[in-house]
């Protein structure tokens, strides 16, 4: 089954990945591997300072997060 994860990242101010990123992953495991694959690939590394659950949109940043997410239902990222 797949969930949303929001990852935030130390040093990543300002820039794309300031305000986090958004994953759907099967495991936490495997949204770490995606970031590593997609993410790190792109931005260049950086710490991650936290993985979370995401358990409800509602709870994500609804003035940029929200209206800039692309599909989530997906295993892959979808923010930024």
């Amino acid at each position: 089954m797949l969930k949303l994860f929001w990852i935030t990242f130390a040093g990543a101010e300002p820039g794309p990945l300031g305000l986090g990123c958004g994953v759907t992953a099967a495991s936490d495991e495997e949204a770490l591997a995606l970031i590593e694959r997609d993410v790190f690939s792109q931005f260049g590394r950086f710490e991650i300072s936290s993985i979370s659950p995401v358990e409800r949109i509602e709870d994500l940043d609804q003035s940029h997060v929200v209206p800039n997410m692309r599909l989530f239902f997906q295993r892959g990222i979808w923010f930024p």
